[in-house]
């Protein structure tokens, strides 16, 4: 737990110093402005934003910042004066919310059906303690192979990964589940020059990092929205398992190496699904 949040707390001094560049307003509804530092701006549609901007969004009104390095969108229709990293840490907090909701409606589903093979032990622990391989090493390794593979990432016809419009110009994503096994979820984005990342960043504010997704069920994931950038190269797909992993830790995995596959220990049960628009 310590380590994540260090790792949280390092990921947001870099986003400071790094300028800018990485924020940028991508949508505002009635009015939103920006202390200058002498007086009050009007914000408009591609303006950069830093973490530490004041901003004052008028009442019935409503901005959504973009973050360059994720494609995520984050909303606020909060009126009043409050600081771009507010947005930010308000938005992620909503969605573990939402997600974390929608992981104990399962869980109680399967308890309430006597479903075997299953517990809240296995469900509902976290894995940021774990030691030695784990589920989320297997995760992570199995990416690694898959990413290494000539014919690219394989389809797996159990899972099933769709872009769903959430207006002009963003999206979301649905996620089906067509075995009869709950699994664990996310979807990996991978771009030219760029590491691959996990698009539903879970556990931001809570200790359940992870999402679920009922046996033979279809899942809008409308917690996460991202910019639908069309000369954008990235590639999405859905990765999917029986045992639950660390969406933190994945991320810090995927973060520290050049995605290389670890020799053997490879998940057997890992199954993965290309993005069909």
């Amino acid at each position: 737990m310590k380590g994540i949040l260090i790792m949280l707390l390092f990921s947001f001094s870099v986003a400071i110093s790094a300028g800018s560049e990485r924020y940028v307003v991508y949508k505002i509804s009635g009015q939103a402005e920006r202390y200058s530092g002498s007086e009050w701006e009007l914000l408009e549609r591609r303006d950069s934003v830093d973490l530490r901007d004041r901003l004052r969004i008028s009442e019935g009104s409503c901005i959504g910042i973009l973050d360059n390095t994720s494609g995520r969108i984050y909303y606020s229709d909060n009126s009043g004066e409050q600081s771009v990293a507010t947005v930010i840490s308000a938005a992620r907090r909503r969605s573990d919310d939402i997600t974390g909701q929608v992981n104990r409606q399962i869980r109680q589903a399967m308890t309430d059906s006597g479903t075997s093979g299953y517990s809240y032990k296995s469900l509902g622990a976290s894995h940021r303690g774990e030691s030695g391989y784990g589920a989320t090493e297997a995760v992570y390794a199995a990416i690694a192979c898959a990413l290494e593979i000539s014919d690219g990432i394989p389809d797996n016809a159990g899972v099933k990964l769709r872009m769903v419009p959430v207006d002009e110009s963003s999206f979301c994503f649905s996620i089906e589940n067509c075995t009869d096994k709950t699994l664990c979820v996310n979807v990996l984005s991978v771009s030219e020059n760029k590491r691959p990342k996990v698009c539903f960043n879970v556990g931001y504010s809570c200790d359940e990092p992870y999402m679920l997704i009922s046996p033979n069920s279809k899942q809008t994931v409308r917690q996460f929205v991202f910019a639908d950038t069309s000369d954008d190269r990235t590639e999405y797909f859905l990765i999917a398992a029986e045992e639950v992993y660390d969406v933190q830790k994945l991320q810090m995995l995927l973060n520290a190496s050049e995605t290389s596959a670890p020799a053997g220990n490879t998940a057997d049960k890992v199954l993965f699904a290309h993005l069909n628009k």
